[in-house]
């Protein structure tokens, strides 16, 4: 069901999609190369996840939750929902409630396409 959801939207959500033009014949191609301590992963749940260590600051951890879904996935009727559920579960989480006074730092957002915590 939900994949037949996402396909009825597929249509929807294409005038987003960027049309790169080809390159130039003398660019040549190459993959982007990437950080050698990075470690990758997928969790029984099918979650994947990217760990890279980071020194500076010392004594900081940041953590990223990237979901492919937005706004695009409403309907008309529905119009700031992705943004409010984004609130609703970011904000209104009671753990997070006990990082105030720790120095730490949050933020979400949501696009099109994304919501990120």
């Amino acid at each position: 069901l939900a994949y037949l959801h996402w396909k009825s939207h597929w249509k929807q959500s294409e005038h987003c999609l960027v049309q790169w033009p080809t390159s130039p014949s003398n660019v040549p191609s190459k993959s982007l190369s990437t950080h050698p301590e990075i470690k990758r992963g997928v969790l029984p749940n099918g979650l994947r996840y990217v760990v890279l260590h980071n020194a500076m600051p010392p004594g900081r951890f940041e953590a990223h939750i990237e979901l492919h879904v937005g706004s695009i996935d409403e309907e008309p009727h529905e119009q700031g929902i992705a943004h409010m559920m984004e609130h609703v579960c970011f904000l209104g989480s009671r753990k997070r409630e006990r990082l105030i006074g720790t120095g730490s730092r949050s933020n979400a957002l949501t696009d099109f396409q994304h919501t990120i915590y």
